[in-house]
């Protein structure tokens, strides 16, 4: 900062001031979008597997699903975490 010119500061703090506004609502809106991605994975997972008598058979396949979706998507969707989405 030492190197700005005293007339530049101003524009500097204003840009800062944008990008840091900027940066924030970009991580509000991730974590929005993840709460309901991991929401509708826990409601879907449950609707298809654990309804109608197919409890201990979601169970036996989260193992697999889970890899199958690490493979995918990153560890993220370990079976653990769908797990909690549920």
């Amino acid at each position: 900062m030492s190197n700005l010119e005293k007339g530049t500061m101003p524009l500097f703090t204003e840009l800062k001031k944008l990008i840091e506004s900027s940066r924030q609502h970009v991580a509000l809106f991730v974590n929005e979008e993840l709460t309901m991605l991991y929401w509708n994975i826990g409601k879907q997972y449950h609707q298809h597997l654990l309804t109608n008598g197919r409890a201990d058979y979601g169970k036996e396949i989260l193992p697999t699903l889970s890899a199958e979706l690490i493979h995918e998507y990153g560890k993220g969707i370990s079976a653990r975490n769908l797990t909690k989405m549920i």
